[in-house]
């Protein structure tokens, strides 16, 4: 999500997108982490968030999380990961947003 923060963020607020088209993933949950560190040693900051996808829905719900206090230090790289339970190419990509709040 950032290789490098520019400023001290304290809260965030995460939202998240079709990518496209996750309309043809009815009924898919998917479950993502937000880590903070270096490559290969990410800390889990934010874990095991769940959202789904409803019937006729074009983004999974909920698509936007409420603001969360998490200390992030400036300079710090900002990633995450992803697991879904569709089978398919749209049911798989989503667009995640994560909002740093100072």
């Amino acid at each position: 999500l950032a290789a490098s923060t520019s400023e001290e963020i304290n809260r965030v607020l995460w939202a998240l997108g079709g990518h496209n088209d996750f309309a043809t993933g009815v009924n898919t949950e998917v479950h993502f982490d937000i880590g903070i560190g270096a490559l290969g040693s990410e800390q889990v900051a934010l874990g095991d968030i769940s959202s789904r996808n409803a019937i006729g829905w074009d983004v999974p719900t909920p698509y936007a999380g409420v603001t969360l206090p998490l200390l992030i230090p400036s300079g710090s790289r900002v990633s995450a990961r992803c697991q879904s339970d569709g089978t398919t190419s749209p049911e798989n990509q989503l667009d995640l947003i994560l909002y740093g709040l100072g």
